[in-house]
């Protein structure tokens, strides 16, 4: 598949993300199901360019090896008919991943609405 063609696909197929993480200190786990239909405009911008960014469809399945007290992260992404899944934790994970587990760990506090 090309890049002009991956592209097409992060930028005009309905996404699915499920996104995970435990771990941590805390241990708290947080778990967000993102559906391209429950996001603003911007946000659908934001997060296509993100997984585009962080070349989401190329990354390996799993990086890096469980440290203590680390978060660890999973990203499960359906665009269209491709699927793609990966497992990181802190110190493993790309640079180029970082802005797009801000983005899914935003969407997944809950908002302070008064």
């Amino acid at each position: 598949m090309t890049a002009r063609h991956r592209h097409a696909i992060v930028t005009e197929e309905a996404l699915r993300i499920r996104f995970t993480r435990h771990g941590g200190f805390t241990g708290i786990p947080l778990n967000v199901t993102v559906d391209t239909d429950s996001l603003s405009t911007e946000q659908i911008a934001t997060l296509r360019r993100l997984l585009e960014d962080a070349k989401f469809f190329e990354l390996p399945a799993t990086a890096g090896s469980r440290g203590a007290d680390q978060f660890q992260y999973r990203i499960a992404v359906e665009a269209g008919s491709r699927r793609h899944q990966i497992e990181v934790g802190d110190q493993s994970m790309p640079d180029s991943l970082e802005p797009l587990i801000e983005f899914l760990t935003d969407l997944g506090r809950p908002s302070r609405s008064a």
